[in-house]
């Protein structure tokens, strides 16, 4: 069951897609998720070898539809994925892990696409939530030039290679 749940192209494949470069990166974000939040120590203990931090706000039931989500420090960059299982047979769990963008990390992103497109950067963004990078989730954002606000509503357009493209659109 190891063998098939952790050296599975498709898991590896889900797992490069997802910023975890290189295998052993997505196989100890993957082996280390269910453990919840725990020190990097025990994560280092478990897979006897130095890795970078995997916490998790909770253990990942194996029950299909169970998410954990996590927060990743691949290489010094802050990562935060949601991990969602898929399915259960016996003793192998399969699941998905998910990009997402924190509420603060679409606000600036967002910015970052006005200052772009109008030549000017906006003075503020805030956003109604976090970004999970799975096709046609939305999130609620308002930005404010001066006196003037205006909101916005953002869709996941495609996820790729840990990278949530999304469109925005005014809303009423």
């Amino acid at each position: 069951m190891h063998a098939v749940t952790y050296f599975a192209p498709e898991a590896r494949t889900a797992l490069d897609g997802l910023g975890f470069r290189g295998f052993w990166m997505g196989y100890f974000a993957a082996r280390s998720a269910p453990f919840g939040v725990v020190p990097t120590e025990v994560v280092t203990a478990a897979a006897r070898t130095q890795v970078a931090s995997v916490l998790c706000e909770s253990g990942l039931e194996g029950k299909v539809g169970a998410t954990a989500h996590c927060d990743v420090d691949a290489g010094g960059v802050k990562l935060r994925r949601t991990v969602q299982v898929n399915s259960v047979e016996g003793l192998m769990m399969n699941f998905d892990v998910v990009p997402v963008l924190t509420k603060e990390e679409v606000a600036s992103s967002l910015l970052d696409e006005f200052e772009r497109q109008l030549g000017r950067r906006p003075d503020s963004a805030q956003c109604a939530g976090n970004l999970e990078g799975t096709a046609g989730n939305t999130v609620d954002c308002t930005v404010v030039t001066g006196s003037d606000t205006a909101s916005f509503t953002l869709t996941v357009t495609t996820v790729s290679g840990g990278s949530i493209n999304y469109s925005y659109a005014p809303r009423p």
